[in-house]
């Protein structure tokens, strides 16, 4: 392989979880940066459902009236809608309340050190064809909570790494809690990314370096956002066919596409689709990684076997997974 490009990378938290920005040539690091953080300020007060002055928090109290919301959130609604309908509701943004049910009602870093679910919430009512947007205004049936985590933090690394192309030039990566985007031309040798079980994942552990040829890629896992109710172990990833956390087969799946919603989309529709969810993947010819509960690495859609280029994504590649 050709020798690694010199990069400048940073790692801190932002949005309840890591965020990684490398960049080629690293002079631009400082640059870039800015940028990033803006982004996520906008992202934050758009659509956080942990903050109560949230634009996303407030729509959720407007639950059964008209709510106006500015460009940012309903964007972010509309890319969310778009993933549900493209996974036929595998992924469902109004899902909100199943998801506080199971226990996550507050940010995850506090889950952790309580250890403990809360149970007392209705379920409500879920169901992504009931949200009804017109224009500016957004109205959510009675009960309905939305929850736009994956596909909004997916949409904030392509933002930012759109962004910081457009300003600062060079090439970037831009990973939110792992699902990335990368931006501007291909580094020297390219991007060599490391998949893993999740962020903190032992280096000398299972996993598989490749080189990127897609421009995003995205990992759901049902191992890293866990917590306990009672004597059940809960994670994030919630089936809306039964608004409990998907009994997936799969400890993680990773899936390329043109973006990190693509990608992210994706990836969370499978880990729902449980044993299906090679089949689903392959039908959308998806290159895909799927980490079976044994540890046992499935490929399919031209996932390489060992550390190699992944297949370019192209428009006729997972057409049904693209908010395109």
């Amino acid at each position: 392989m050709p020798s690694a490009p010199e990069l400048a990378r940073t790692r801190r938290l932002a949005l309840g979880t890591s965020v990684e920005l490398v960049v080629h040539p690293p002079d631009g690091l400082e640059a870039a940066q800015a940028v990033v953080d803006a982004v996520l300020v906008q992202l934050d007060r758009a659509a956080s459902r942990f903050s109560w002055d949230s634009e996303l928090s407030r729509l959720n109290r407007a639950a059964g009236a008209p709510h106006r919301v500015g460009d940012l959130l309903a964007e972010l609604i509309l890319v969310a809608l778009t993933a549900a309908k493209s996974t036929d509701g595998l992924v469902d943004p109004t899902a909100g309340r199943p998801l506080i049910k199971a226990g996550y009602d507050q940010d995850f870093a506090q889950i952790q050190r309580d250890q403990a679910a809360r149970t007392g919430t209705d379920l409500g009512e879920w169901g992504w064809q009931r949200v009804r947007v017109q224009g500016d205004s957004v109205q959510l049936p009675p009960g309905m909570l939305l929850d736009l985590g994956a596909t909004a933090k997916a949409w904030g690394a392509d933002r930012a790494a759109a962004e910081v192309a457009a300003s600062v030039g060079g090439s970037v990566l831009v990973s939110l809690g792992g699902d990335l985007t990368t931006g501007g031309p291909t580094p020297p040798g390219g991007w060599l990314v490391r998949v893993a079980d999740g962020l903190h994942a032992d280096p000398e552990g299972p996993g598989q370096i490749v080189r990127l040829a897609s421009p995003a890629l995205a990992t759901s896992s049902t191992t890293q956002r866990r917590w306990t109710s009672g004597e059940q172990v809960m994670h994030h990833i919630i089936d809306p066919r039964t608004g409990r956390p998907a009994e997936a087969p799969w400890r993680t799946i990773s899936v390329t596409g043109a973006s990190c919603v693509a990608a992210n989309t994706a990836s969370t529709a499978a880990i729902v689709a449980g044993r299906e969810a090679p089949t689903w993947l392959a039908q959308r010819s998806l290159p895909a990684r799927l980490v079976s509960q044994a540890g046992e690495a499935l490929h399919v859609g031209g996932w390489p076997p060992d550390g190699d280029e992944l297949p370019e994504w192209s428009r006729e590649r997972g057409a049904g997974a693209n908010r395109e």
